[in-house]
C-alpha cells in the first residue's frame, strides 16, 4: 500500500483536484501583487485563506509537513493582515519564496498519486518563512518548532457562548452539532472548516487543532464552533445543510439579538435558508465533456426528428419545436459549464516571464487586456503551451536588454502585452512586445542555409518570410539555451492552431516589435461549416477558413491549364486548384470550386454537390487513421452526420499543404499499407498474458475465435458503414457507435490474406469491442457462437508457436474449449 492509508485514498483525487486550483488562485493573487509591487490588503486577505484552506486539508490528508509548512505561510499573511505595509522593502524576496511554495506543493500533487509517493521534506521552506517573518516583524524572531511538531495556533476559548471581543468584532458564532455514531468525525469537521474558509471570511473554529487525539470526541460531544462575520451566515449555513453528517446547526450569537450572551433558538439545517448565491459544485471536467458530448447527439437526434415531422399534424410540428427550443437550451447551458476565464492564463505566462527576466537581467513589463473573455476548456487547454512559446520567444529574441534598449532610444523597460478580444464565434489571441522585431532577409538566410526553401529567395514576399519561423527545426538562436535555440516551439503554435481550425498571423517591423495574432473558435468541440459531397463522402470545411463559392458555370473562362496543374483566375490572381476526386480515389466532375485560405494563402478546392450550412461536433479519428493517411487525404476529424453516417471535417492547413505538393513538384510522402505499417503502435485484442475466464466465442468462416467477454461492448447486426477515402486493407469503412466513430475490420480477409475488396453486407453481425488501449474498434464476423468458460489452459508443450497473419494480426491456439474444437484467442495488434 501507498503512503495514503485505504480511508484517505478515495478523497486523494478530490484534495490534489481542489490543492491544485488554490495554487492557480494563489498564483494569480502573487502575478497581481508583483504588478503592484505591492501587497495590498485584499490580496493578503485572499493569501491567507488559501493557505488556510491547504492547511486544514494537508493535515486531514495526513501530510504533515505540507500542513505545517503552510501553517507558516498562513502565518506569514496573518502578521500582514495587522499592518500591509510591513512588507514593504521585501516584497521582492516574499514573492521569490511564495513562488518556491507553490512549485514545492504542484511538485508535491504530481507525485501523490503514484504508489511509491513519500512526501518531501518540507523543512527547509520552513525555515525560510520563519525567517520571512522574521524579517517583516522588524526583528521579531518567531521560533520554529523542532523534530517536525506541527504548528498550533493561539489557543482559543472552549466556551460555547462568544466572547465579547468577538461579538466587538461583528463575528457570529454558530455551533455545529454532527449526527450520532459519525466515523472520524473530526475529519468530517476538518472538510467542513475547509469547505466554509473557501466561501466565507471564518475567523476561527474550535477545537482549534482537529487532528490532535482527543478531537475526535471533542466534536462527538461538544460540537463544532465557527466564528464568522455576519455576512456569511447564510452562505455557510447552506453548505452545512449539504453536510449529510450534519444532525443540526445552533446560532449561539446573532446580529440582531438583545443582548451578546442570548443564544438564539435552534435551527435545524434541513430547515436552514439558503443562500442567494448559487453554491459551487465541483465535478471532473472529463463528465463536462461526456455532457458536451451528450448534447452534440441532441442535436443531431433533433434534426433528424424534425425532418421525420416535417409531413405531419401542426400540433405534432409544434411540440417538435418546443422541444427543439429546450434542446438548444441544453446545449448552450452545458457549453457554458465548460467555459473558462482566458484571464486564469496570466499567472503562468507571468511567472515565465519573470523567470527568464531574473536569468537574463532584461526589464520586462507583461500587461493583459481583455482577460474577462470566456473560451472552451478544450482550447484552454491547448492554447496555453502556444502562448508559452509565443512569450519565450517575445523574451528572449525580441526584448532586447536595458543597455541596448536605451542606446536605440527605448525605455530599457521593454513591453509584452496580451490581448484577447471576443469577435463573435472567435477569439483573438495577440502577443504583441516592443522589442527588436524580426528581419525577413536573415530569416530568408537561415531558411536556406537549413535547405527549408521550397523557392527561390526572391520570390519570398515579407509576409511568406515571416511564415518560415513555423517550419519544424526552424532556429536563427546560434547557442542553445535554457528556453530557445533547438528548433522547436513556432512549429507547436502552428500545429495546435490549424488543428483547432484557427488562423495564425505575425506581423513584424525591425526595431519597432513583432505581433502574434492567434484567431481560435470559441468552441473547439463544435465548428460551423459548409457540407458538401465529394463523390459518395460527406465533407465538411469550416466556414471561417472559406471565402467564396463558385459554381462550375461561374468559373468557365476562368481556368487556365498549367502543365503543374489547373489554376482559377480570381481577383486578379491565379489560384492553385486541388482536385478532392483525385484526392479521395473516387469518380465525379467537380461541379462547384471552394475559395479556402490557410494564415495568408489561398487556393481552391472542386468538388460535387453543396448540401448546405450547419454547425457540426467533430469527433476524433480512430488510430488506424493516423497522421500519414489523415496528411494524404486532408482529413483531420469526423464528424456524425443527421442520418448515422460518418463524414470528415476537412483541414484547410493539410489541403494547403497537398496543394505545395504538387505545385512545388515535391514528391508525395509514400504511404504503406503493408503489413509492416499496420503492426507499428496498433491497438490491441485479446488477453494479456493471463488466460479470461469467460470468451465470446465466434467464427471467421468456418473457424471458431475468442475474444475476452469483458473487452465485448455489444453485438450489433451488420448495417451500411461509411466508405473510407483511400481506404485501409481490411478495414471496410466506419460506424457510428454512441458517439464514437468505430473502424470496422475484416478479419476474414486478414486471415486468409486476401485484399480483395469485401462489403460489410457480406458479414451478419458486427462484434464492438474494446482493444488494449482502450479505443472501439468491430469485428465483423461470420456468426456469433455464444460465451463459453474455461477452467485452464492447455499445457504449454501442446501449445503450437503463434502464427502472424497477413495484417500483422497474432493468432495462437490458446485454449481447448472442448474437445476437437480449438478456440484461436487475439492476441496482438491490429491494422494500424
Amino acid at each position: 500500500m501507498g503512503f495514503f492509508s485505504s480511508e484517505m485514498a478515495p478523497m486523494l483525487e478530490v484534495f490534489t483536484s481542489e490543492t491544485s486550483e488554490l495554487m492557480g488562485s494563489f498564483g494569480e493573487v502573487l502575478a497581481r501583487v508583483e504588478q503592484n509591487d505591492r501587497f495590498g490588503d485584499d490580496d493578503i486577505g485572499a493569501l491567507f485563506r488559501y493557505a488556510h484552506t491547504t492547511k486544514g486539508s494537508s493535515a486531514m490528508m495526513g501530510l504533515e509537513g505540507l500542513s505545517t509548512l503552510t501553517h507558516r505561510v498562513e502565518d506569514l499573511f496573518d502578521t500582514l493582515r495587522g499592518d500591509s505595509s510591513l512588507a514593504d522593502g521585501h516584497v521582492a524576496d516574499l514573492i521569490d519564496h511564495l513562488y518556491e511554495f507553490c512549485d514545492f506543493v504542484g511538485d508535491e500533487l504530481v507525485l501523490m498519486p503514484e504508489d511509491d509517493y513519500r512526501p518531501k521534506d518540507a523543512s527547509p521552506l520552513v525555515d525560510v518563512f520563519t525567517s520571512d517573518i522574521a524579517k517583516v516583524t522588524s526583528g521579531y524572531a518567531v521560533q520554529a518548532e523542532t523534530d517536525g511538531a506541527s504548528l498550533e495556533e493561539p489557543p482559543q476559548s472552549d466556551a460555547e457562548a462568544p466572547t465579547e471581543a468577538e461579538a466587538a468584532a461583528g463575528l457570529a458564532t454558530m455551533r455545529v452539532d454532527f449526527k450520532a455514531n459519525v466515523p472520524m468525525v473530526n475529519v468530517r469537521a476538518m472538510v467542513i472548516v475547509r469547505q466554509v474558509s473557501a466561501r466565507t471570511g471564518l475567523a476561527s473554529y474550535v477545537p482549534t487543532d482537529l487532528s490532535a487525539p482527543d478531537a475526535e470526541q471533542a466534536v462527538a460531544t461538544e460540537g463544532l464552533l465557527l466564528s464568522l462575520p455576519y455576512e456569511d451566515v447564510e452562505v455557510a449555513k447552506e453548505l452545512l445543510g449539504r453536510n449529510s453528517f450534519v444532525r443540526n446547526v445552533t446560532m449561539l450569537s446573532n446580529k440582531d439579538q438583545a443582548s451578546p450572551g442570548e443564544a438564539a433558538g435552534d435551527a435545524s439545517t434541513k430547515d436552514a435558508p439558503s443562500s442567494s448565491g448559487a453554491g459551487l459544485v465541483s465535478t471532473r471536467w472529463t463528465s463536462i465533456h461526456e455532457l458536451q458530448d451528450l448534447a452534440g447527439e441532441f442535436l443531431l437526434e433533433m434534426a433528424r426528428l424534425k425532418d421525420a415531422c416535417a409531413d405531419s399534424s401542426s400540433n405534432v410540428r409544434m411540440g417538435v419545436t418546443r422541444l427543439s427550443h429546450l434542446v438548444d437550451d441544453l446545449v448552450f447551458k452545458v457549453d457554458s459549464m465548460a467555459m473558462m476565464n482566458a484571464a486564469t492564463l496570466a499567472p503562468k505566462l507571468s511567472r515565465l516571464v519573470r523567470d527568464m527576466c531574473r536569468k537574463s537581467g532584461k526589464k520586462v513589463q507583461f500587461t493583459v487586456h481583455g482577460g474577462e473573455i470566456e473560451v472552451d476548456r478544450n482550447l484552454y487547454s491547448s492554447i496555453s503551451e502556444p502562448l508559452l512559446h509565443i512569450m519565450r520567444n517575445a523574451v528572449d529574441h525580441g526584448i532586447e536588454p536595458p543597455d541596448e534598449r536605451v542606446a536605440a532610444g527605448k525605455s530599457p523597460r521593454g513591453n509584452i502585452t496580451l490581448t484577447i478580444e471576443d469577435l463573435g464565434g472567435r477569439v483573438l489571441f495577440r502577443v504583441q512586445d516592443d522589442g527588436r522585431g524580426m528581419d525577413p532577409k536573415a530569416i530568408l538566410a537561415k531558411a536556406r542555409e537549413k535547405g527549408l526553401l521550397t523557392k527561390p529567395a526572391s520570390h519570398y514576399s515579407q509576409n511568406e518570410a515571416l511564415q518560415l519561423i513555423l517550419l519544424p527545426g526552424f532556429s536563427t538562436t546560434e547557442s542553445v539555451s535554457a528556453y530557445s535555440g533547438r528548433g522547436v516551439g513556432m512549429d507547436v503554435v502552428s500545429k495546435v492552431v490549424q488543428d483547432f481550425g484557427g488562423r495564425l498571423e505575425i506581423s513584424s517591423e525591425p526595431g519597432k516589435g513583432t505581433s502574434f495574432m492567434l484567431f481560435m473558435p470559441v468552441s473547439a468541440t463544435s465548428v460551423h461549416c459548409l457540407s458538401v459531397l465529394i463523390g459518395c463522402h460527406s465533407c465538411f470545411i469550416p466556414l471561417t477558413n472559406l471565402d467564396k463559392v463558385l459554381t462550375a458555370q461561374e468559373v468557365e473562362g476562368q481556368l487556365v491549364q498549367h502543365e503543374e496543374g489547373l489554376l482559377l483566375e480570381y481577383d486578379e490572381r491565379l489560384l492553385p486548384v486541388l482536385n478532392m476526386f483525385d484526392v479521395f480515389g473516387c469518380e465525379g466532375t467537380p461541379k462547384n470550386y471552394v475559395i479556402c485560405h490557410n494564415l495568408n494563402n489561398q487556393f481552391v478546392i472542386c468538388m460535387d454537390k453543396i448540401t448546405g450550412e450547419l454547425e457540426v461536433a467533430t469527433k476524433h479519428l480512430p488510430s488506424c487513421l493516423n497522421d500519414e493517411w489523415q496528411m494524404s487525404v486532408g482529413i483531420r476529424n469526423a464528424v456524425m452526420c443527421e442520418d448515422g453516417s460518418v463524414g470528415y471535417a476537412l483541414n484547410t492547413a493539410l489541403l494547403e499543404k497537398l496543394v505545395q505538393q504538387v505545385w512545388n513538384a515535391a514528391e508525395p510522402t509514400e504511404t504503406t499499407h503493408g503489413p509492416e505499417a499496420e503492426t507499428k503502435g496498433g491497438a490491441s485484442l485479446g488477453a494479456s498474458g493471463n488466460i479470461p475466464n469467460q470468451l465470446l466465442v465466434f467464427e471467421l468462416g468456418k473457424r471458431p475465435y475468442a475474444v475476452d467477454v469483458r473487452r465485448v461492448k455489444r453485438i450489433v447486426p451488420a448495417a451500411e458503414c461509411s466508405a473510407v477515402p483511400k481506404g485501409l486493407p481490411w478495414l471496410l469503412g466506419l460506424i457510428g457507435h454512441r458517439n464514437h466513430v468505430v473502424p470496422i475490420f475484416d478479419l476474414v480477409g486478414a486471415a486468409s490474406g486476401a485484399r480483395d475488396a469485401a462489403r460489410v453486407g457480406d458479414y451478419p453481425h458486427l462484434v464492438v469491442m474494446e482493444d488494449r488501449n482502450k479505443e472501439l474498434v468491430a469485428l465483423a464476423v461470420s456468426s456469433v457462437v455464444g460465451v463459453r468458460q474455461s477452467d485452464a489452459p492447455e499445457p504449454a508443450d501442446e501449445q503450437p508457436a503463434p502464427r502472424e497473419l497477413a495484417c500483422g494480426l497474432q493468432a495462437t491456439t490458446a485454449l481447448q474449449l472442448a474437445p476437437k474444437e480449438p478456440v484461436v484467442t487475439l492476441v496482438e495488434n491490429l491494422p494500424n
